[in-house]
């Protein structure tokens, strides 16, 4: 089993400062081999919002809507990883 981990931190980009909703993007990596994770599971909780990562293993996810929120991030074969969020 391998671990999974977002580069960039969940790179936030907000397109207008005071928007109600945001954008959030990132890249998923093998921590132990630092190759990208393709079609991993980024998963909101509470506004089932889904993203799947590219060969690339970058991925976006528009309209979150602002506030506290779970990231989940799910690939078969690896550990399931949540993240706890405020905007």
């Amino acid at each position: 089993m391998y671990k999974l981990v977002v580069m960039a931190c969940l790179t936030l980009i907000c397109s207008i400062s005071n928007a109600q909703t945001i954008k959030i993007s990132g890249v998923v990596k093998d921590s132990a081999t630092n190759e990208y994770i393709v079609a991993a599971e980024i998963y909101i909780a509470g506004q089932n919002l889904l993203a799947l990562s590219n060969n690339k293993g970058t991925f976006l996810i528009e309209n979150v809507k602002k506030g506290e929120m779970t990231i989940l991030l799910n690939h078969v074969g690896c550990e399931r990883k949540f993240y706890q969020l405020t905007i």
